[in-house]
């Protein structure tokens, strides 16, 4: 028998987690138009420019295959 585990919620955690929820959309909304496209349009629309500097400075330390492992299976980047 699995035992039951409780969350407690207080004015704090929930207001914690109302600010998590808010960057997380925040961050989405930033990156709609990447979010929102295909593979193919990375390359015909050269959307690799439009990504923040900072992403594309760590992004071009990996490989292709780790990457795609990545994306496919939520495996961590070496």
């Amino acid at each position: 028998m699995q035992s039951l585990q409780y969350v407690h919620l207080s004015t704090e955690s929930v207001q914690g987690w109302r600010n998590y929820t808010s960057q997380a959309v925040q961050l989405l909304d930033l990156n709609r138009n990447i979010l929102d496209s295909y593979v193919l349009d990375f390359f015909t629309e050269d959307l690799w420019s439009r990504l923040n500097p900072k992403w594309t400075a760590v992004l071009d330390k990996f490989c292709p295959g780790d990457l795609a492992s990545f994306l496919q299976h939520g495996a961590s980047i070496k």
